[in-house]
């Protein structure tokens, strides 16, 4: 009696013989899996694996992410993006937004950004009004560092509440005005 093992690239299988002893018979088990792999940046910006982060990219991922059905990950576009393109089109880390689009177009043009200089900062939320709210840093004392923000630049597209911990990625330039205000905002989220 032997036992046999075939494995291709999506399934393995079996066959043992029975514990039967007038009679030997054979049981086939097959078991079906995937072999996936989490992807590695290729290149970033590359978002549709053509070898170049072009403005090509950066239309892909807001196809990807205003049209789903057809240009995200399981889209029925031959052009959708892939895990891949995912990994390799999210420039910030946080997830493919159009924040990341932006991004590429900005590499592009060569519009500079002082990303080197960057700061992030944990604000928290103490009042909200209309379309803006007023944050403070979370180790703050008192109201003297209070910057009023436009709802309109978070772009995880959470809902401020009073006390919510926002991660503010800036310039670290304030305006001087009061409420303050950040000179330039480049991300900002939920912590």
């Amino acid at each position: 009696l032997k036992k046999e093992l075939y494995v291709d690239s999506s399934t393995m299988t079996t066959t043992l013989p029975t514990a039967d002893t007038t009679t030997t018979t054979f049981v086939t088990t097959t078991y079906y899996f995937e072999i996936t792999t989490k992807p590695e940046i290729t290149l970033k910006g590359d978002a549709n694996l053509d070898g170049e982060m072009n403005m090509a990219d950066a239309v892909l991922i807001m196809q990807s992410l205003a049209n789903p059905n057809k240009y995200g990950i399981n889209g029925t576009d031959d052009t959708h993006i892939t895990a891949q393109g995912e990994k390799n089109g999210d420039m910030d880390g946080n997830g493919l937004t159009n924040a990341d689009a932006l991004e590429i177009q900005k590499r592009i043009l060569k519009i500079e950004d002082d990303f080197d200089n960057a700061i992030t900062t944990d604000f928290i939320v103490t009042e909200i009004e209309d379309n803006t709210i007023l944050v403070k840093p979370t180790d703050s004392i008192g109201d003297s560092n209070i910057y009023r923000v436009s709802t309109s630049v978070i772009a995880d597209g959470s809902t401020p509440k009073v006390n919510s911990v926002y991660k503010v990625t800036w310039n670290g330039e304030t305006l001087e005005t009061y409420p303050a205000q950040f000179g330039k905002i480049y991300d900002m989220r939920l912590a």
